[in-house]
Formats: structure tokens, sequence, C-alpha cells
């Protein structure tokens, strides 16, 4: 097997933990929510519009996503969605308020749906023929993955820690996956 044949493996993996980081910070909230509620004495009106704003960005940036990639690269592409998503996520973790926190999910939300345009992409470069699907098989199965963990996990943590504590250990976990990604 020659480098590249191998290589590509690691280019999976690599995938596979961003789109897993993505889905860490979508449905990091839900879990939580009953935390940030009492802590920031929101309504379930503000509880809702919070859960969405990440999802919100992706309505509009979702096509210039795929333009920008063709454009200028994966690389530079995707070293902006990660510090996106790492800024926006510790936005998030530190927020006093709806207005900081409401922020925070719209920037994690322009690098992470961003992010999950292109990832796709980058498989179907390394990936040809008969192992394509086999990749994007395990490619998928990121996001069923990240939703049990943090449903799973996060609403534990946030009991025994503070509904913060997930949250900045996903910034964590964004940040090693981003020094993998370079």
């Amino acid at each position: 097997m020659e480098r590249g044949e191998s290589y590509r493996w690691v280019i999976l993996g690599i995938v596979y933990l961003s789109i897993l980081a993505f889905t860490l910070i979508f449905q990091s909230i839900p879990p939580i929510l009953p935390f940030v509620l009492s802590e920031l004495h929101l309504t379930y009106a503000q509880s809702g519009l919070l859960m969405s704003l990440f999802a919100l960005a992706g309505i509009f940036v979702s096509l210039l996503g795929g333009f920008l990639v063709d454009r200028y690269g994966m690389r530079p592409l995707g070293t902006g969605c990660f510090l996106l998503m790492i800024g926006g996520t510790l936005l998030v973790g530190w927020g006093v308020n709806l207005q900081i926190l409401g922020l925070g999910r719209i920037i994690a939300g322009i690098g992470g749906l961003t992010l999950s345009v292109f990832l796709p992409k980058l498989l179907s470069q390394w990936f040809k023929e008969k192992e394509l699907g086999l990749s994007m098989g395990i490619f998928n199965t990121g996001v069923p993955l990240g939703s049990v963990i943090c449903f799973g996990l996060f609403g534990k943590m946030g009991n025994l820690w503070g509904w913060r504590v997930p949250i900045l250990l996903t910034g964590i976990y964004l940040f090693i996956t981003f020094i993998l990604f370079l």
C-alpha cells in the first residue's frame, strides 16, 4: 500500500472528527438548556431562539461556503471555519446574557455549517469508486454519534459541574481537531 493509499484513511479520520465537532456544537444547547434558563432567567421563546441561531446561519452561508471552497481551497476555508467554531463556542461558554450567547451561536454556526458543506467534497477527492460509499457511510455516523454524546453526557455534566463545562470542553475538542485538520 503506497503512502496515498493509507493517508486517505487519515483524512477520513480527521473529517470524521470534524463532523463530530460540528455535531457537538450543534446539539450542545438542548441537554443543558434547563441550566441555562435557570441561570440566565431566559424565557422559553428566548431558549428556542438560542437553539435556532446556530442553524439560521446555515440558511445563508451554505451556498456561499460551497462557492468559497471552490475558489480558495479547503485548507484556508477550513482554518477560518474552525476559528469561527472555536471563537463562537468559547463566547457561548463564557457568555453572561442572551445577546452574547446568541452571537456565539451565530458565529459557531457560520463556521460549522460552512465546514459541513465541504467535508464530503474532501472525502470525494481522496476516495474513489467502491471505497467512496464506505467512507461516506463512516462519515455519516458522526452526526448521530455526536447527538448521542451530547444527549447522553452533556446534561449530566451540566448538572454536576455547571452548564458551561460541556460547552468549554467542546471548545477544547474543537481546538484539538483544528490542530489535526491543519
